[in-house]
């Protein structure tokens, strides 16, 4: 091509320029010329490389191979001149792995097509031209068959045939390369497995048997048009059979011939002896076989029969079973209602009896406190009365002294008082009014004082409430203790408080008695004394009644304690306590706290409004008795200070019991700890 390209020679005699080209063009073409040589070289040398290299790799194996495998020891031995491999092993399975082993070695090109002509897959490798082949080899179903005897392999069998596989898959994965067939149609080997070996099988037994057209043909009539059209059509004879297709020479001929002779003759009747002989030896075996299949059958149906007698009388003694244990359920779940039912009514009827006794209890409890306040008051009536009769006692030496002495200073100042009685009702009325102030001052004290002490009570319940409710929820066991030592200092706090109270009215009813008294005996000391025994009487009748009522208290809350102490015991015995009794306990304990509550108020507001009256009836009688201010005056401050030690006694009563149950507390806290 580079030759045929070459400038001419004419062009030589042509101008300087195109002769500078020419030589260029020539210098160009003899390097072209120089390095084509050598690609040419270069490119014969690569196919013998690659068929030295391939015939080296895929040579004859030569000498001995051992291989070791979990199935056993093998060993091949090669042929020096031939290549033929001898293979020796411990186990039936390490023969088997060897002989895959030499198969893949030295024809795996035929083991390949072999597998895709048999699977119906020729045409992977050979193109469109195998299409026909695997149409027709795919119709023999071929992989179907492999399946069906797949299943029906022996253990030994299919351990052998696999053993074969792993020979065949372990020498493929050792290759370098694969054989030349696969490198210039450049294809792949899969590895093999138990159904290719049993594939390749039923297509070599399919290629051997010679008479398989006649036969597929003589069964397709049959199944179609029925055995006597078919053994007419197509008769089976010996002829037709594989063994007189192999004969070389006819007895027919031989006779033809001359060549039979009485020894031919006696060999064919010993021959035809041996095979009525062989026949009826056949048949006695078929029979033999039959009897046997026949007897094989009849003991598989016994045992099926027996099976399924076996498997009746399992099933029926299972729902026997399931209908008994179904009826026990039954049973369990009727008699669990019904102790469900008797547990309810029992409920039902603890919850009753329980509130009937909680109620009587609170009945009793009621009376009881009346009671013991109604003797409290008593009591407390007697000792007013005692210090009363020892006052007037003392008042009344007092009051003779100064009565004589006033009439002493009347008689000289009867004169003195008209002049300056006018100044003096002045003066009183601003001392009436001074005093007032001072008085209302003091009740606005003390009713500050008594509301701080009832909110720090209300605030010691709160507190309580709350470090009960964080011990029910920190321990359920010690609950009810708790609510024991809680209610006990429930009933300290609302015993102080109505001793407090009750101090307090007392003190009320000291002063306005006492203001009453003083004014009675400014206009009639007679008169007035016999009042105020008859008032005192009553003061002190009620007096004993309310310490009588408070001892009740006293001591009911004590019979509370015991009896809640001994039913703590008995429910600490028991272990456990029904959430219904401890809502009743707090319902009727709540409930107990309002009614008290109520009391309490409805008392309040009495003795308020028993104030407001004697202040309205002091008022009064000290517009009548104006004369006698200086008196009264002293009077009330031996009122107040004895007051103000009452109060001063009572707030620390109240300190000594606050910090009593603040230290209660602590302990109670440093124990749980």
């Amino acid at each position: 091509f580079l030759m045929l390209r070459r400038p001419p020679r004419s062009t030589l005699d042509r101008s300087s320029a195109a002769s500078d080209v020419y030589k260029r063009q020539v210098h160009g073409i003899q390097i072209m010329e120089g390095t084509g040589k050598y690609v040419c070289v270069f490119l014969l040398l690569i196919p013998i490389v690659l068929f030295v290299s391939l015939s080296y790799f895929q040579r004859p194996l030569r000498g001995h191979r051992v291989l070791n495998t979990i199935r056993g020891e093998a060993t091949i031995k090669y042929e020096e001149k031939h290549g033929m491999p001898y293979i020796t092993g411990t186990t039936r399975e390490a023969v088997a792995f060897a002989l895959g082993f030499a198969h893949a070695a030295d024809r795996l090109w035929d083991m390949n097509v072999k597998r895709a002509v048999a699977a119906g897959r020729a045409a992977e490798i050979f193109g469109e031209e195998a299409i026909g082949l695997d149409k027709y080899m795919r119709s023999l179903q071929l992989e179907k068959a492999t399946e069906k005897s797949e299943a029906v392999l022996t253990p030994e069998s299919k351990a052998w045939i696999e053993a074969y596989a792993e020979g065949i898959n372990t020498y493929l994965d050792e290759m370098v390369m694969l054989p030349i067939e696969f490198q210039i149609l450049r294809k792949g080997f899969a590895h093999w497995q138990v159904q290719d070996s049993l594939l390749v099988l039923k297509f070599m037994s399919f290629t051997i048997a010679c008479n398989w057209q006649l036969v597929t043909l003589r069964t397709g009539i049959a199944e179609k048009y029925g055995k006597e059209l078919a053994e007419r059509l197509v008769p089976y004879e010996e002829s037709n059979s594989f063994v007189e297709q192999l004969s070389i020479v006819k007895d027919e001929d031989l006779e033809a011939m001359g060549l039979e002779s009485d020894e031919l003759q006696t060999l064919k009747q010993s021959q035809k002896a041996r095979e009525q002989e062989e026949k009826q030896s056949d048949q006695d075996k078929a029979a033999q076989k039959l009897a046997e299949q026949l007897e094989q059958e009849r003991a598989a149906k016994e045992q099926e029969m027996k099976k399924k007698v076996e498997e009746e009388q399992f099933r029926l003694a299972k729902e026997e079973l399931e209908r008994k244990k179904a009826d026990e359920r039954e049973k369990e779940e009727e008699l669990k209602a019904q102790q469900d039912k008797k547990k309810k009514e029992e409920q039902a009827k603890l919850r009753k009896e329980q509130e009937e006794r909680f109620e009587a209890e609170r009945k009793k409890k009621e009376n009881e406190e009346k009671i013991k306040l109604e003797e409290a008051l008593k009591a407390e009536a007697e000792r007013l009365k005692k210090e009363k009769e020892e006052k007037l006692r003392i008042e009344e030496q007092q009051r003779a002294e100064e009565e004589r002495k006033k009439i002493e200073e009347r008689v000289r100042i009867l004169e003195i008082e008209k002049i300056e009685s006018e100044k003096k009702k002045k003066a009183d009325e601003e001392k009436l009014k001074v005093e007032e102030q001072k008085r209302t001052e003091a009740e606005k004290a003390r009713l500050r004082m008594e509301e701080q002490l009832r909110i720090e009570a209300e605030n010691k319940q709160k507190r309580a409430e709350e470090e009960r409710e964080e011990l029910r929820r920190i321990e359920e066991a010690r609950l009810k203790k708790e609510i024991i030592e809680k209610q006990k200092a429930e009933i300290k706090q609302r015993e102080d408080q109505l001793a407090r109270e009750a101090e307090e009215k007392l003190k009320k009813e000291k002063e306005a008695k006492l203001a009453k008294e003083i004014e009675e005996s400014i206009q009639a000391s007679k008169k007035n004394k016999e009042d105020l025994r008859q008032k005192e009487q009553d003061t002190k009748g009620k007096l004993n009644e309310r310490a009588q009522k408070r001892q009740e208290v006293r001591e009911s809350t004590q019979e509370l304690l015991n009896k809640l102490e001994n039913r703590a015991k008995e429910e600490a015995g028991k272990q456990r306590r029904t959430v219904s009794e401890d809502q009743l306990a707090r319902e009727a304990e709540e409930k107990l706290k309002k009614e008290k509550e109520a009391k309490l108020a409805k008392e309040i507001e009495e003795s308020i409004q028993a104030s407001k009256k004697n202040k309205e009836d002091l008022r009064q009688k000290e517009q009548d008795t104006k004369g006698k201010l200086n008196e009264r005056a002293q009077k009330r401050q031996e009122v107040r200070e004895s007051t103000q030690e009452l109060l001063n006694k009572l707030e620390n009563r109240a300190k000594e019991e606050a910090g009593k149950q603040r230290r209660t507390v602590s302990e109670d806290q440093l124990a749980r700890e």
